[in-house]
């Protein structure tokens, strides 16, 4: 009798870990999906991002100022207060780009940065690094951040999270 009663308590333990193994690997396909979610979302971003540019009228409002924009993609983000001058001349298209990217914080009017998800971050995020590919040092690239999380109100905590996760990123610029 005392045999059959610790051959049942294996069983018993043995379907518990069975049945744990089965709850975990259901969650692992749960977050696997998600996931894919997000990295085929990543991936459309990173295949269509400023495709809006390469398109009218955008095309026809940026080529015609290809100085001021390059200037601006060139110098616009790295300064405390925007130029005014660079500003105008471009406002137009400016403004059609945020309506038509959601990675741009103006994307979303009022709102700005609360409107957008952790997608459009990390896209705005590497849009700021795309336009910085030219700084040699992470204190360049930390002086960028610091006046982007004052020009869009970037808390202290999204601050941590973006800087910290540019900090893994920079080897590949």
């Amino acid at each position: 009798m005392e045999l059959e009663d610790e051959q049942q308590k294996h069983l018993v333990e043995e379907l518990d870990r069975l049945l744990l193994i089965k709850s975990v690997m259901i969650h692992k396909l749960v977050i696997m999906k998600l996931l894919d979610r997000v990295i085929c979302e990543l991936l459309k971003r990173g295949l269509e991002h400023d495709d809006s540019k390469l398109k009218e009228p955008e095309l026809g409002i940026f080529s015609s100022n290809i100085r001021i924009f390059n200037e601006m993609v060139n110098y616009h983000y790295i300064k405390e207060n925007d130029n005014n001058e660079l500003e105008l001349s471009i406002e137009h298209g400016k403004q059609l780009h945020y309506d038509s990217n959601s990675h741009h914080p103006e994307h979303y009017g009022e709102l700005g940065i609360n409107g957008m998800d952790l997608v459009d971050i990390i896209e705005m995020v590497c849009d700021w690094l795309g336009s910085h590919e030219r700084y040699k040092n992470i204190e360049e690239v930390e002086k960028m951040l610091s006046i982007q999380y004052k020009r869009f109100g970037i808390d202290e905590q999204l601050g941590h999270i973006i800087s910290n996760s540019v900090k893994k990123w920079i080897d590949i610029l």
